[in-house]
């Protein structure tokens, strides 16, 4: 049905049902009509802005709105059939029990979503409320801080993306055993005995070797160029045109991938490396290993130095920058970092880098003659993601997508670009 008034339009679907009254074209308009007077005369009390914690989520001025209540809609998904499998050999308890465990995750949950097309830049902004147990767990989760010997290392030449993790794995493992105990103990058949559940883990797990090995931090980026020497062979013919195979090395360029991942005591990770070289795995080569993986054509480069792992593509970081890091006007610059340090999670992507990158190679040549020359003209030049560390009240996220022109509003260069490839494709005609 359809309804509007001089301020907004009414949109409203009904699930087909099989009854003959329900499918009397006059009861239903009736009905239909009931409900639309209804709505219109809500009283404050009933409405949206008097749910719990609703303004909280709901804030701020945007182009369009979302608002999810987690809790409610699984409800629904629930209710409606939409279940997790049983486990195998569980059968329906286990069912049950998943149920159980994602309504009490999702209580309370509620997300609104605010879209801004401004000038050169769409904003997707979105704050999450959690209920009490999980906003302590997420608290415990974001309560870290980023490393800043990571900074000298971190590439900055040609950047096409990243993405980092600020994350405490101690104060999170900690928050989520009585979590889990409290879980176990509501949720299972066994009531107060299944917290020896995890009293038992905790015998059998060494937690400090795993938050050694991983604290929380790692940064993998994606930067510059690499020149590597790939074997190949290649066939060559003689006089009397029989063929003969060589084997060479041809020189690529490919894309520098960094990974960084922060660890504490340094006996887990060098124990772990030992096993490495012990099984094959990794070969050592003075203060780095290198890594031949199956598959893998090219090399992997290992290194570990003062509280850092590195785990690159590029012989020449680990050979010759782990002392003093990257030169610095080839690090990353003081915006990017300052998004590292602030933020629980941060990703990077530059779009405008990442096509030329892929029109540059063999298979995007052919691409590009393949398409319409508009398709490469994509006005989406960078999309950045930040997820904040604070939880309180809310858990804010921002996603920002950077358009060509500052100047020029964001939707409408979109617009105009899906326009231009609806002519070419179409091969003319007049503007939609």
């Amino acid at each position: 049905g359809l309804a509007w008034t001089e301020r907004f339009v009414l949109l409203a679907f009904q699930e087909a049902r099989a009854t003959d009254e329900d499918l009397d074209p006059a009861l239903q308009h009736a009905r239909f009509r009931n409900w639309v007077q209804e709505l219109l005369r809500l009283p404050p009390e009933r409405s949206l802005l008097a749910r719990p914690h609703f303004r909280q989520v709901v804030e701020g001025s945007f182009d369009t709105q979302l608002w999810i209540d987690y809790e409610k809609l699984f409800e629904f998904l629930l209710q409606a059939g939409q279940t997790l499998p049983s486990l195998p050999g569980m059968g329906d308890p286990a069912t049950e029990w998943s149920k159980k465990l994602i309504l009490r995750m999702n209580q309370s949950r509620q997300q609104a979503v605010g879209i801004s097309a401004l000038d050169g830049k769409i904003e997707v902004v979105s704050r999450q409320f959690f209920a009490p147990p999980m906003r302590r767990l997420l608290a415990a989760a974001n309560d870290s801080k980023w490393p800043r010997r990571f900074h000298r290392y971190l590439p900055g030449e040609d950047v096409l993306g990243y993405l980092a993790l600020n994350l405490n794995t101690r104060a999170l493992g900690e928050a989520l055993k009585p979590l889990l105990a409290d879980l176990l103990s509501e949720l299972s058949p066994l009531g107060d005995k299944a917290r020896s559940i995890v009293t038992l883990a905790d015998l059998f797990l060494n937690e400090e070797a795993l938050y050694d090995l991983f604290p929380g931090q790692m940064f993998l980026g994606v930067s510059g160029q690499v020149l590597s020497h790939r074997p190949v062979t290649l066939t060559d013919y003689d006089e009397e045109f029989n063929p003969i195979e060589k084997d060479t090395t041809v020189e690529t360029r490919i894309p520098g991938v960094t990974l960084l991942i922060a660890y504490g005591n340094p006996q887990p990770l060098q124990t772990l490396l030992q096993m490495g070289v012990e099984w094959g795995v990794l070969e050592p080569a003075g203060s780095h290993f290198i890594a031949h993986l199956p598959g893998l054509e090219l090399p992997i480069f290992l290194a570990a130095h003062k509280g850092v792992l590195f785990v690159t593509n590029d012989p020449n970081f680990v050979e010759n920058h782990l002392d003093r890091g990257l030169p610095r006007k080839l690090r990353l610059n003081k915006k990017h970092c300052r998004n590292l340090k602030e933020n629980s999670s941060a990703l990077y992507v530059n779009l405008g880098q990442v096509i030329e990158r892929v029109l540059e190679t063999e298979p995007g040549q052919a691409l590009q003659q393949m398409g319409p020359s508009e398709l490469w003209n994509f006005p989406l030049l960078e999309v950045q993601f930040t997820s904040g560390r604070e939880v309180e009240p809310t858990q804010r996220s921002v996603w920002e997508l950077r358009f060509r022109e500052k100047d020029q509003n964001a939707l409408k260069q979109l617009l105009d670009y899906l326009n231009r490839l609806f002519l070419e494709f179409g091969g003319g005609g007049q503007k939609t």
